[in-house]
């Protein structure tokens, strides 16, 4: 694959990373490579370091590419089912022309195998509804084909979970690896940092000044541990800034539960979608591209 030349497009606060100078997908082979790749781990999404490609989390997450008529812009996404990948609604608002799901660490490495084209896109009803007090960035994206081998749905907590202040999160995601340059996108990271509270009753604020989310994160998940498991409790939305270093905001799926399970109902295969549990205990307080600013 061509080595993608980033730029930033802005439109009511919304940012994505495109690129000018892309080949198609199906070029990507095991030979390529990436000059630009930042070759020191520490400096990734952005303070965060690289997943390794035996990570079992790791294989829960996939890089969403979309083909848009000026080039492709790209975001993150978590394995729902088989077959339904979610992701930030905005990743999906730019009327692509399609939409690939790449289940590779490293993009422009991928195998042509561990490619699938998107044939159905959900976004949340209550994306872009005027006064409401859900915001509803939330997408579901259908896919032809199975999972890769070695590929697995997260799990999601339950509805009745809370995410509250100083809580410890865990970030995967795409993205660059400075917000500045915008340099380093393509590679899957991984970050922690902690919960500053709620930015709205559907959305969560975490601390971004370390370590953070940066665009071409947008879509991807935010983890807690729970009982020696890592569940996904939300979706990268947005950055405060254009530099990713004060503050992110994050989608609480458990405020749209009843229309992630009815989705995974009618649109998958073979639904995959974790049980219910009546109880889920609190996480130990502590210590992330298409990412949009508000």
């Amino acid at each position: 694959m061509k080595d993608l030349n980033y730029q930033l497009i802005q439109n009511k606060g919304l940012l994505i990373l495109l690129s000018l100078a892309v080949g198609a997908l199906s070029a990507c082979g095991p030979n390529s490579q990436n000059e630009n790749q930042p070759k020191d781990s520490r400096e990734s999404i952005t303070q965060g370091k690289t997943v390794k490609s035996n990570s079992d989390l790791g294989k829960s997450v996939v890089a969403v590419v979309s083909d848009l008529s000026t080039g492709q812009a790209l975001c993150t996404g978590s394995i729902l089912s088989h077959n339904l990948i979610l992701t930030a609604a905005h990743c999906v608002d730019q009327n692509p022309i399609k939409v690939h799901i790449v289940f590779a660490n490293n993009v422009k490495q991928a195998h042509e195998e561990h490619i699938r084209t998107v044939t159905g896109i959900y976004q949340n009803p209550y994306w872009k509804r005027p006064n409401t007090v859900k915001q509803g960035d939330l997408a579901i994206l259908q896919f032809e084909g199975e999972l890769p081998a070695g590929f697995t749905p997260v799990q999601l907590v339950n509805k009745d979970y809370k995410v509250e202040e100083g809580d410890s999160v865990l970030f995967m995601g795409y993205g660059v690896t400075n917000g500045t340059s915008h340099a380093g996108a393509g590679l899957l990271r991984m970050t922690k940092t902690t919960v500053l509270g709620m930015q709205s009753p559907t959305e969560v604020i975490t601390n971004g000044r370390e370590t953070s989310v940066c665009f071409g994160d947008s879509g991807g998940p935010a983890f807690v541990y729970v009982k020696n498991n890592f569940i996904q409790w939300g979706v990268a939305s947005s950055v405060l800034n254009q530099t990713c270093n004060e503050a992110s905001i994050h989608t609480a799926v458990m405020e749209y539960d009843s229309w992630i399970r009815t989705a995974i109902q009618k649109y998958s295969k073979t639904p995959s979608y974790p049980k219910k549990k009546t109880e889920v205990p609190r996480p130990p307080s502590g210590s992330n591209e298409g990412h949009h600013k508000r």
